[in-house]
Order: C-alpha cells, then structure tokens, then sequence
C-alpha cells in the first residue's frame, strides 16, 4: 500500500536558475567614439571645405544684393542648408557629400542641420552689420573655417562638434549610395541569381538526361 502524502508538509521549495542577460551593445557615437557607432569611412577634407566656401559665397551673395534682409536669408540658409536635398547643402550637392543622421542611416534632415550649423549661422547674422565691419566677418569665417578643418582632420571620422551634438557624419555620396544597393534599400534589392539557379540547373539536366525507350 502507498502511504498518503501528509496534508500538513511543505511543498519542497524550487528554484529557477539564475539566466544572465547580455550586456546591452554599445552604440555610442561622437569625438572619442572612434569607429565604433557608424559604418561609414571618414570624407575626405578637401571637398568638405569646398562645399562649406560655395555655402558661404552664398550668403555672400545674398548679403550683396539685399544686404539685412539677405544676410538674414543667408543666415538661415547656412542654418538649415544641409537638410535642402536629403542631407545636402548647394555645396555639398555640387561636391558629391552628403550629411548623415548615423542612428537612422538617413540624410541629415532639418533639425540635425540646425544644430550642427549654428556656429555658421552666426555668420550669416555677423554679415547684417555694416560694410565696414565685413573685414571682421571675414576673419570670422576663416577662423570657423580653420577650426571646423582641424577637428574633421583629427577626429577618426572627420566629426566636429556640431556633429557629435546632432549625431551626424559628413561622407561621400557615392559611399552611401553603394552600401543602400547592397543593403537593398528603396525597394531595389540586389538578385544574385541563386534564386533561379535551380531550376535552370534542372532545365539543363532535364535536357542532358538520356532518352529511355520503352520495349
């Protein structure tokens, strides 16, 4: 006979084990990130410098004709230019680079352009004084220019400061461009060819197979 088990003792106690969750991936991003946070190779200075000029030959330009009111445009032309066309200034357009939101892997927008270009739109603001002081916006602009140049040739990624703040990378067009074919992205993935190699493998073997005639 089997003994009944007694109402009044304890359920022995069990115990899960103990499951250690991995730790979170890194996706820090800005000057002292190095590599780690974008897929993207460091630009080239050279056109990122030529682009910059050709932006501010455009507020140079609306400062001439229109003086306040352009200076103003201008102004907010610099502020927001990098958003014109997908992550793309006039310059940048016209040099082949383009401005990068790195989480999102997309064209810098409106407002990472606003934050990574205030200290250029302050130019812009400098040329609605007097012609007299354009000696002084001029020095400005080189010093902007000299100082933008030493953080994008010291920081592995060519980052200054406006991109670490807006989360953004300047690259070449034709590098993004390449890695979305191969990604597939915008509804045009690549075909290798591997999906149809089957049935042509079993077109050819069908045309090779003898014919069995039957007796």
């Amino acid at each position: 006979m089997k003994s009944e088990p007694d109402p009044g003792a304890r359920a022995p106690v069990q115990i899960a084990p103990l499951r250690l969750s991995p730790a979170p991936e890194s996706n820090s991003y800005g000057p002292s990130s190095g590599q780690q946070g974008s897929p993207y190779p460091k630009c080239e200075l050279l056109p990122r410098m030529l682009a910059r000029v050709l932006d501010l030959l455009v507020l140079g330009a609306m400062t001439a004709l229109v003086h306040r009111a352009g200076a103003a445009a201008g102004a907010v032309y610099l502020l927001l230019a990098d958003g014109l066309f997908r992550g793309q200034s006039l310059g940048k357009r016209l040099l082949g680079i383009k401005v990068i939101h790195v989480p999102t892997r997309k064209g810098a927008g409106a407002r990472q352009s606003a934050i990574r270009n205030f200290p250029m739109a302050v130019l812009g603001l400098l040329a609605m004084g007097p012609a007299s002081h354009w000696g002084l916006l001029a020095a400005a602009s080189l010093a902007v220019l000299g100082y933008e140049a030493a953080r994008s040739l010291l920081d592995p990624l060519g980052l200054r400061i406006g991109d670490a703040l807006a989360h953004t990378q300047v690259v070449d067009a034709k590098v993004v461009a390449g890695s979305h074919a191969l990604a597939g992205v915008g509804g045009h993935a690549p075909h290798s060819g591997m999906e149809r190699m089957p049935r042509r493998v079993s077109r050819r073997a069908a045309a090779r197979k003898p014919l069995v005639s039957s007796r």
